[in-house]
């Protein structure tokens, strides 16, 4: 019987981990809302604004929209932007993404920051540059991992600095949050196409069948 509790004790360490990775996971993607789906039905003919900040991936005149709504701190997040990026290479008069940063990580660093460094990315022009960047970091998106990668994609620091001091950077992610909630958005990576909701599929070929391309 001794023997017994004592092998039992070997498993601890295990089972502490298996609590631990399923308390991070909680923690860091916390329910965007909790508002019930029919408290936020919405007219048949609502329209997703396109803000003029969002960044736009790939050629404004292209065919197809995709609205995306991710986070630097998702992982699931960054598979997908990998796979639109190779979707708009392949296919680039035909898909455009509409980018809308929703930061809800708060583990093991909030994401919040690395969007308004996105933000402040795009108003220099190097959006792109910097996502990919960022989305390669998603882990590890501190103070010190961002200004890194600020420098890689040579933002200039003095605007980077007043864009971030700037009340119009907050405003933008928080519009971009009570967007969120209006449509009810449970989870990131959320896609829209043609102002329509659906389950982003994990492959391009998949894209490419949804998008009829």
């Amino acid at each position: 019987m001794i023997k017994h509790s004592h092998s039992f004790l070997i498993f601890i360490p295990a089972i502490l981990i298996a609590i631990f990775a399923l308390f991070f996971r909680v923690v860091q993607y916390e329910s965007i809302n909790n508002v019930p789906e029919e408290e936020t039905a919405l007219p048949d003919d609502f329209r997703i604004p396109i803000y003029p900040d969002d960044p736009i991936i790939g050629k404004r005149t292209a065919r197809k929209t995709i609205i995306a709504f991710e986070d630097f701190g998702c992982e699931g997040c960054r598979i997908q932007s990998d796979i639109l990026e190779r979707i708009i290479a392949k296919h680039p008069d035909d898909v455009k993404v509409i980018w809308k940063g929703l930061p809800v990580t708060h583990f093991p660093f909030p994401s919040n920051e690395a969007h308004r460094y996105s933000y402040c990315a795009n108003k220099q022009g190097e959006f792109e540059p910097f996502t990919k960047l960022a989305f390669s970091q998603f882990d590890n998106l501190s103070p010190t991992t961002l200004d890194a990668i600020s420098e890689k994609v040579e933002l200039k620091d003095k605007k980077l600095r007043e864009c971030l001091e700037n009340p119009g950077t907050n405003a933008h992610i928080d519009r971009t949050a009570q967007l969120a909630t209006i449509l009810n958005i449970q989870a990131v990576p959320a896609m829209f196409v043609d102002f329509t909701q659906v389950q982003p599929p994990v492959t391009v070929s998949g894209w490419e069948a949804l998008l009829g391309l």
